[in-house]
């Protein structure tokens, strides 16, 4: 019998097939360093002949003439209006001309999403079409993010942002992942809604992807067919609908018990405190706008963190009251209330969970060297005048394609450009945050981390890197002849459930490279009794227990994620082993800092005292009831300069031995965090009633002894029912290894390609540069100023 398909479904399908012509993403990457032009009056580089810009740079894209860049006929060539103001510090050094070193580390990159036709030229703002003041531009974006909707002519130079086309057609022909998975559900619902696994296949798909407001959506209709079903349902969508019944008022309502934030606003001298679903936060100067920022990343963490374990069957305890977040009003404040809970100095992201008062904190903004560069290269952009929310809206300041009586059209591209680049890395930086430390949070809210208890380093890092949204893409080498070629690793599922596309990157480039312990057995071992991140723990050393691989080459750190960070504020230099370093502060023993705020003592949250007292509760503020600045006392040992620090003009050579140490550590950093996390993951999924049987035991050990060595590895070999022989021990860690391995990629390795170098006498350290040169009149044939701005694909993008 012939069926006949809804109309509301067919308005879905043609509204899908309507929006997809043109889908895909676009990798943007915004270089902080490797070479610039205009800041000293130089000349912009030349670009395609007959154009008078730069082009844009691809990777191995479609061949096909994309039309990126402005049209032709936009601007006349010329020179290129005067640089913004670079950032503050030391004046950039001169560039000679010639081909400059670029450190691929050093950039910031971001996968927008293309949902509509963006090569057809537009006017530049949604006012009518003037030659003059509102000229045509391409590529015009334009699409939904969070319910709003962020417009942007974008810009690309060669040196200091660069577009990629590799997954403008990915996952497939003129298709976004979002698409994609609406097309499954259409089709599930056109065939076989009767069968129920291939829709509870797809909340998983759903969720893998970060799409959780439809995971939600689709798990209601998942159990709502459920309780109508008058056949048999298979046993996992029987579990889902089961735990899912249990969760389903919790996720849909609020927490109505009162939570411990108004003792801690109390305690911290804070001004307010806001009651979310699910969280309260306190805050001091948050605007409104920061608050529904933070409630909806929070609130999406929270629902997905449940709607896994209920698609695995697992039922969780609920917790009762509301989640207490602190939000400091600065990175300075941050780093005073890290001293305060006695935090270890190195961070992994831009907060940190602390289990034994149950508080989350989060940094208001990025804390690594890179983010930092480039807020403050936005900050010189916005003190033009200019708004974010105004270039993000399809509005800017007044043009003028001479410059005289209005900003240059290329010149606001970029802004916008920028402010797109800063809006998404902003969000990935929260999202990180929260899903690798407000994930803690609720592992130990539902029991499944035991508090009160030191776990191992490869637990407490395994556990938050399962959970964990890489904030940067992985960023790995790989030999070409002599030659070394850098990839980003960037990804379309950094999701919950599935595989992290940074870690699962890096673990593949350590097998490629053979840097892991040729014993399976002896990598477990390794693994299981911290020697990777006990290697990490004298800041002088990087002690690697595996045998030295000769003439492997050392891979640069992945983006910012995983290597030194600066702090925010003046002095205090990064000590050579990673990690956020507060201001005054050294190594553990090398220094010790006077004064300031003793650390809490345990105990329920309680009423505070002055610090250096009370164990009733969280700690409190010293006389004057503020975080001030961090406390003054002897340094720690200084660390080695990190490579773009303000002020520092060079960077260390190949072979100083400081240089060469950081990067070592660095990649024992990767090594250890990356089998971590292998290991938690593969136990979490393919062994989920043994493992919260080895955290249970782990929990039931006597307080004073240490979890680490053959103790934890005693008891994960009882759970696991394992003799003790290296033999079984290396058949388990065959079978850890093959799993891993057989992973489907969750990454797509992108060829970098090296930035245009500047011209001869520009600078080549971080500083916000000119603009280029206008662009030429139309080709012969085409009226002058025409709407159109030329034919398709006749761009610089060609």
């Amino acid at each position: 019998m012939k069926r006949i398909v809804p109309a509301v479904l067919l308005a879905a399908l043609m509204a899908l097939v309507a929006t997809r012509a043109e889908a895909g993403y676009l990798i943007i990457r915004v270089i902080l360093e490797g070479g610039q032009y205009g800041a000293n009056g130089g000349q912009p580089p030349t670009g395609l002949e007959g154009t008078g810009s730069p082009p844009p740079v691809y990777g191995k894209g479609p061949k096909y003439g994309s039309g990126f860049g402005p049209p032709p006929g936009l601007i006349p060539g010329g020179g290129g209006s005067p640089s913004l103001p670079g950032i503050p510090g030391v004046p950039g050094t001169p560039h000679t001309g010639g081909t400059i070193k670029h450190d691929p580390s050093r950039a910031l990159v971001v996968l927008v999403p293309v949902t509509s036709d963006f090569r057809q030229a537009q006017p530049f703002y949604k006012a009518p079409y003037d030659p003059n003041t509102n000229p045509a531009w391409r590529p015009k974006i334009s699409f939904d993010y969070h319910g709003q909707k962020l417009t942007a002519n974008l810009f690309a130079d060669g040196t200091t942002i660069q577009w990629y086309e590799e997954l403008l057609l990915t996952p497939g022909a003129a298709t976004t992942r979002a698409h994609e998975l609406e097309a499954k559900y259409i089709e599930w619902k056109r065939r076989s809604a009767q069968d129920l696994k291939p829709l509870h296949l797809l909340i998983r798909e759903l969720l893998e992807a970060g799409f959780v407001d439809r995971a939600l959506e689709l798990s209601d209709e998942l159990l709502e067919s459920v309780r109508k079903s008058k056949g048999e349902v298979a046993p996992e969508v029987a579990a889902f609908a089961r735990v899912y019944s249990r969760y389903q008022p919790m996720l849909k309502g609020a927490l109505l018990k009162p939570s411990a934030a108004e003792q801690w606003r109390f305690n911290l001298n804070a001004r307010q405190v806001h009651t979310l679903p699910h969280y309260a936060l306190v805050t001091w100067d948050a605007s409104p706008e920061e608050v529904q920022r933070w409630n909806r990343l929070l609130e999406q963490n929270f629902r997905a963190f449940y709607l896994v374990h209920a698609w695995r069957g697992v039922d969780l305890p609920l917790p009762e009251a509301p989640l207490t977040v602190i939000l400091p009003p600065s990175p300075r404040e941050f780093f005073q209330l890290s001293r305060v809970f006695d935090i270890p100095l190195r961070l992994q992201t831009d907060g940190f969970y602390v289990p034994d008062y149950d508080v989350l904190v989060l940094s208001p903004g990025r804390l690594d060297e890179l983010g930092q560069t480039f807020a403050r290269q936005m900050q010189a952009i916005y003190q033009t005048g200019v708004k974010r929310d105004a270039l993000l809206s399809g509005s800017g300041p007044p043009l003028d394609k001479e410059g005289k009586k209005g900003k240059r059209p290329e010149e606001v591209a970029r802004m916008q450009t920028l402010a797109l680049v800063e809006r998404l890395i902003e969000d990935r930086a929260m999202m990180a945050a929260i899903t690798r430390e407000g994930n803690r949070q609720l592992l130990y809210a539902t029991g499944q981390l035991p508090r009160y208890v030191d776990l191992p380093e490869w637990l407490f890092h395994g556990s938050a890197n399962t959970w964990m949204q890489p904030r940067d893409p992985a960023l790995i080498s790989k030999k070409d002849g002599k030659d070394e070629k850098h990839y980003i690793s960037v990804s379309l599922a950094d999701g919950w459930g599935g595989p992290n596309s940074f870690w699962q990157r890096h673990f593949r480039d350590l097998q490629e490279k053979k840097e892991l312990h040729p014993d399976p057995g002896q990598l477990l071992r390794n693994v299981l009794s911290d020697a990777y991140f006990r290697g990490l723990r004298d800041p002088t050393k990087a002690d690697d227990p595996d045998p030295e691989k000769k003439e492997t080459s050392v891979a640069l750190k992945s983006g910012s994620g995983s290597g030194p960070l600066t702090p925010p504020l003046g002095g205090g230099l990064i000590p050579p082993g990673g990690g956020l370093t507060p201001p005054g502060y050294g190594p553990p023993g090398l220094g010790t800092p006077g004064g300031g705020l003793t650390p809490p003592g345990l105990g329920p949250p309680g009423p505070g005292g002055f610090a250096g007292g009370s164990a009733l509760g969280p700690p409190a503020l010293p006389p004057g009831g503020s975080l001030g600045p961090p406390p003054g006392g002897a340094p720690g040992e200084p660390g080695m300069p990190y490579p773009g620090m303000p002020g520092m003009g060079t960077r260390p050579a190949a072979e100083d031995p400081q240089a060469i140490l950081r990067k070592k550590r660095e990649r024992l950093n990767i090594k250890a965090q990356t089998t971590a996390w292998a290991l938690y993951y593969y136990l979490s999924v393919a062994y989920p009633e043994e493992f919260r049987q080895f955290l249970t035991a782990l929990s039931q050990l006597p307080r004073d002894l240490p979890l680490e060595g053959e103790t934890v590895a005693a008891v994960f070999r009882r759970t696991f029912r394992l003799d003790g022989s290296p033999e079984a021990d290396a058949r388990f860690a065959e079978r850890w290894l093959e799993f891993i391995r057989t992973l489907p990629p969750v990454y797509i390795d992108v060829a970098l390609v090296e930035p245009k170098p500047p011209t001869s006498g520009e600078s080549t350290t971080p500083g916000y540069p000119g603009f280029p040169p206008g662009y030429p009149g139309l080709p012969p044939g085409s009226g002058p100023g025409s709407p159109d701005g030329g034919a398709p694909g006749s761009g610089p993008g060609r």
